[in-house]
Parts: C-alpha cells; structure tokens; sequence
C-alpha cells in the first residue's frame, strides 16, 4: 500500500498489485535505460519507489545518499563511479544560489533524473551545461506505481516529461466534458497501463473508469512526437477573467529573473475578476525590490496571468518530495492567516 502526496487534500491509500510493481519496474528501468553494470545514485527521500524497484529489477548497484544535500550527492556520485543520478527538482533548482556550484563536476554520470514535482526548462537547461549530462524529467503518481512518462536520454527535451513508458497510454481530455483532445490542446491527463492501480482502499472515489483510464489530476498538453507537457494540477489552476492561469507558468518566468532564488504562485479569490495572482518568493539577496521585480515579471506576462501581490519569505514551505500546496496557501491568505 502506496499514499498519495496529498497536496490537494488528504493522502489516501493506493493498494498496488504485485503486477503493478513488476511491471512498472521493468518500464522505469527500460526508460532509464538501466542494466547490471549501472550505477544509480539515489538522492531522493526512501519512499520513493521507482527507483528502488528499477535497480533492483535490472540488476543494477544502488547507492543511497542521505543527506539532503546536493552537493555531497555529487561528491557521492564521484566515489562511486554513479552513471545515473536521481534528484527532486527543487533541489536541482537551489543549486543556482550555492556558491559551491562552480565546483561541482560529475565524472562518470550519464544523465541526471528529476521527479517529484515540476522542473523548469531553464533549469533543466543550466544544470546540463553545468554538469555535461542531460537532466531528464518524468512524470507519474501513486497510482501508477508510479512511473507513466520519461524523457530519453540520447533526445531530450527540457520542460517536457517525455513519451509514456513502454505498454502505457495516454489521452488528452477535455475538462468540462471528458472528450478526447488532439494533440496541441490542453487537457487533463488520463493515462492506461499494467501499472495503473484498481482503485483507492476503502474508498468509492472511481478516477479509474471500466476501461481501465486513470484521471492524473493534472492538465496537460502533447506535442506532435507524443511528448507530454504538464502545465499544472486541475486543483491549482484558477481563473481569472473567465481565462485559465496555471501557477507554474507564472513561476517559470519569476524563476528567470536573477532576484528570485525560489517561488510559488498561486490564486486568490477576487470580487472582480474570481481569482488573482499572488507569489511568495524567496529573494536572491537581502534588500530586493519586491516592486521592481514585480513590474518586470508582468512586463512579460498576459494580463490574466499578472502578479497582483509579492511577497517575500525565507523560504517556500515543501512537503519532503519538493512538493507545495497552493491551496492551503490560498486559504491561509483568504483567512488572514498569513
């Protein structure tokens, strides 16, 4: 029995076939192309199955590292020879504003893995000219035990999560009616395969249909190679003007300015046009002109997508995996909490 994260409500519990694990052991090590003589450096917190069950189904050595920090990973990864290296995005992120970061290197690893929550283009981009090796993003949940899509290694493209895993489907649905979407056009992200779970424990919420389609939760897109791109969760996006804001996309151009170390965007209720954009951002460097940064993120940002307030903390509150719930932050600020 596998939880949920529960950043959109409470965790429930995921009961998962020993079929679902097999076979999602042997897409994930196919996906990441993992074989006996692989070394994977693990950085993620233990409750993360993938890649635990994927060394072990490919026969591969794993090294677990328990420190939080990226940099002793990478110190790590160098004494053991690793050809992969596993890490949450945020991590990833962070190492923008470590001033170690000019003396990290990588020797033996081929590609970098990310997953957990989203990992911005700019980012996956930075860390791959930095370390040489392409950092990788992928996409799955619990109940898919949890792997559905993965970037490849000799193609990859920063900001997608990749094609579907070997024997898994995925469609694009219209939110409203449920109908299949083409490819281009945003919808939310169902998904079908051997590693897909019957249904939640003592539980009647079906998000698995007679068919076998799961509803991910999250809205998404697919390019014309069948790459899926993720643009948020259906609970996070908001409307403002009757037009659809996904918060990550606000986040990824807060990210690109160079006073932003880290931040997270999400909706508050507004009398007159349902929801607005609010931020929290963690500053690059003390006396930063929460103002100025503002003004030159909406400069480039359609008018529904606007920041109408910034402000500033010492750092964005992360569930262990990385991951933050917009909704109780938008509660919090709705009930003066804050």
């Amino acid at each position: 029995i596998h939880f949920t994260s529960g950043t959109t409500g409470s965790p429930k519990a995921v009961p998962l076939t020993h079929r679902n694990l097999t076979a999602n052991a042997a897409q994930v090590a196919a996906a990441h192309e993992l074989a006996a003589g692989t070394v994977t450096l693990n950085h993620l917190p233990a409750y993360h199955l993938m890649h635990l069950n994927a060394a072990v189904h490919a026969g591969a050595t794993q090294v677990l590292c328990r420190s939080t920090d990226t940099a002793e990973a990478v110190a790590l990864a160098n004494a053991t020879a690793a050809t992969r290296l596993f890490d949450l995005p945020v991590r990833l992120a962070r190492l923008a504003a470590d001033p170690r970061l000019p003396g990290l290197r990588l020797g033996t690893v081929q590609a970098i893995m990310s997953g957990g929550s989203a990992l911005s283009s700019a980012v996956a981009t930075a860390r791959t000219n930095h370390f040489g090796s392409p950092v990788l993003q992928g996409d799955g949940l619990a109940e898919a035990s949890p792997l559905t899509h993965c970037d490849r290694i000799a193609d990859p493209r920063p900001g997608s999560v990749g094609p579907a895993v070997a024997g898994t489907e995925c469609a694009i649905t219209d939110l409203d009616t449920g109908a299949p979407l083409p490819r281009g056009k945003r919808g939310e992200v169902r998904v079908r395969g051997p590693q897909v779970m019957r249904g939640y424990l003592d539980s009647d919420e079906q998000v698995v249909d007679r068919d076998g389609w799961l509803r991910t939760g999250d809205v998404g897109y697919e390019d014309a190679d069948g790459r899926l791109y993720l643009v948020d969760r259906i609970g996070d996006v908001f409307k403002c003007d009757n037009e659809l804001v996904a918060p990550t996309e606000v986040e990824r151009v807060l990210l690109r300015h160079p006073d932003v170390a880290d931040c997270v965007v999400f909706g508050v209720p507004d009398e007159y046009s349902g929801a607005v954009a609010h931020a929290l951002i963690v500053p690059a460097c003390p006396g930063t002109d929460l103002g100025a940064v503002m003004r030159a993120v909406n400069a480039g940002l359609p008018y529904v997508q606007e920041l109408r307030k910034v402000e500033a903390v010492a750092r964005i509150p992360r569930s262990p995996a990385g991951k933050v719930s917009r909704r109780e932050l938008g509660r919090a600020y709705e009930s003066g909490e804050r």
